[in-house]
C-alpha cells in the first residue's frame, strides 16, 4: 500500500456503522471500529487501493483477528489453508518518464527529461509532479491530444545532499476517468561530481577593424539558479583587443551563449590569449577544462566576401539538406517558407522574422560557414 494515499473499508453486515482503516507499516491494513463480541461471517472491502506500478503477483493475503484491549491475537489465516495470491497486470497503456531510467543529476544544475507515450495520448492529459526536495518546472502539465511525448525540467538546488531521491505523479484528464496505467516514480539520483563540463569554441582569426565570428560557450547542463564565465583578453594590447560581452550570464536556463573578440587599427598582429573563469551561486559544480585559448589577430579583410555555391538534395517531405560555400568565413542567415512567398529582407532573415506576408508559416535559422 501507499501510505501517501487513505484506503477506505466497507463490511457487509452490522460490524460496525463505520468502520475505520490505516496502513501501517505499507503492507498491513488494520481496520477497527467494532466494540462488542461478534460470532457470524463477515466480509470486508478495502478500496481506493493504489494499483502496483509494475506487472507483479501478490503475497498471500493473512487475516488475522486481535482483541482490541488485550492485543491479543485471537485467530489468523494461513498460507497452505487459504492460498490467495493473484496477478496484477497494466490496465491501461504505459506512460514512460526518463525511460523508465534512474536519473543521474549534478547538485546546482538542471535537465530536461522526456515523457513517453505507448500510442498518442487519447485525451488532455494532465501530469503532476511532487517531490519535496528537487523543483519539477513546471509542476504541472498538459499533454494535449494526439501528442506522443513531453518534456519537463528538474532543477536541483546546491545545498541538496548527494542521496537517492523520488518524484511522484499524479494523472487526470478531461474526460475525468482513469485509463492509463499508474506512472512510476522517477528515481532521482543526484551526485556532487563537481566536473559538469564548460566548453569554448575556437576564435577564428580576428582582422583588424574587425571583429571576430560568434564564437559559442557551452555548458552541459544548464545551472540551478545562475552562472556567470568571465572573459578576458590576456594582454589587451594597449586597448586594443575586447571581448564583447566580457561576462556572458547563464541564468535563463540556456547552456549556449556567445562572445566576439574586437579588434581596432592598432592591434598587433600575432597570437594573443583569452583567458576564462567563472562564479555564481552554482559555480562548485562546473570544471573547466579549458581556462585558455588563443586567436591571431589578422591584417584588415577589405574584399567582400561572396557566395560560391549555393544548393539543396535529398529532398524529402519534411526535410533536405542545404549546401553553401562562401570565400571566407561567416554567418549565413536562411528561411523556408511556402512556395510562393516573397523574397524576404535581410533584416527579416538576421532577426528571425517575423514574415511580413501572414501565411506564410516563415522559419528562420542560422548557421557559420567557412
Amino acid at each position: 500500500f501507499d501510505p501517501r494515499y487513505p484506503v477506505k473499508c466497507e463490511t457487509n453486515d452490522t460490524f460496525s456503522t463505520a468502520p475505520k482503516c490505516t496502513v501501517k507499516n505499507e503492507t498491513t491494513v488494520v481496520m477497527t471500529g467494532n466494540t462488542s463480541n461478534y460470532s457470524k461471517e463477515l466480509e470486508v472491502w478495502v478500496r481506493d487501493v493504489i494499483n502496483p506500478i509494475e506487472v507483479t503477483n501478490t503475497v498471500n493475503i493473512q487475516v488475522s483477528v486481535y482483541d482490541g484491549s488485550t492485543d491479543k491475537l485471537l485467530e489468523r489465516s494461513f498460507n497452505n489453508l487459504s492460498p490467495n495470491t493473484f496477478p496484477y497486470s497494466y490496465f491501461g497503456p504505459v506512460i514512460a518518464i526518463n525511460g523508465d531510467k534512474t536519473l543521474y543529476i549534478e547538485s546546482g544544475t538542471r535537465k530536461t527529461v522526456t515523457i513517453e507515450f505507448e500510442y498518442p495520448c487519447y485525451s488532455d492529459l494532465t501530469l503532476t509532479a511532487y517531490s519535496d526536495v528537487v523543483e519539477v518546472i513546471p509542476p504541472s502539465q498538459i499533454i494535449k491530444t494526439g501528442q506522443k511525448s513531453g518534456t519537463f525540467t528538474i532543477s536541483v538546488n546546491n545545498a541538496v545532499t548527494p542521496d537517492t531521491y523520488s518524484i511522484y505523479w499524479d494523472q487526470s484528464n478531461d474526460l475525468n476517468e482513469r485509463f492509463y496505467a499508474r506512472l512510476a516514480p522517477l528515481r532521482l539520483q543526484v551526485v556532487k561530481k563537481q566536473d559538469v563540463k564548460i566548453t569554448f569554441e575556437s576564435v577564428i582569426p580576428v582582422p583588424r577593424r574587425g571583429s571576430s565570428l560568434p564564437t559559442t560557450v557551452s555548458l552541459e547542463l544548464a545551472p540551478n539558479t545562475g552562472l556567470r564565465v568571465n572573459i578576458k583578453v590576456t594582454d589587451n594590447d594597449n586597448g586594443a583587443l575586447t571581448v564583447e560581452p566580457a561576462i556572458l550570464r547563464f541564468d535563463d536556463n540556456s547552456i549556449t551563449k556567445t562572445f566576439e573578440v574586437l579588434a581596432t587599427k592598432d592591434a598587433s598582429i600575432g597570437t594573443h590569449s583569452l583567458e576564462f573563469s567563472f562564479e555564481g551561486e552554482d559555480a562548485q559544480a562546473y570544471n573547466l577544462n579549458q581556462p585558455t585559448t588563443k586567436f591571431s589577430v589578422i591584417s584588415e579583410d577589405t574584399s567582400n566576401p561572396s557566395v560560391i555555391r549555393v544548393d539543396s538534395q535529398n529532398i524529402e517531405r519534411t526535410s533536405f539538406e542545404l549546401i553553401i560555400e562562401t570565400s571566407e568565413p561567416g554567418i549565413v542567415y536562411y528561411g523556408v517558407a511556402y512556395s510562393g512567398t516573397p523574397e524576404p529582407s535581410f533584416h527579416e532573415l538576421k532577426v528571425g522574422g517575423p514574415s511580413a506576408y501572414y501565411g506564410s508559416n516563415a522559419r528562420y535559422f542560422s548557421m557559420p560557414v567557412g
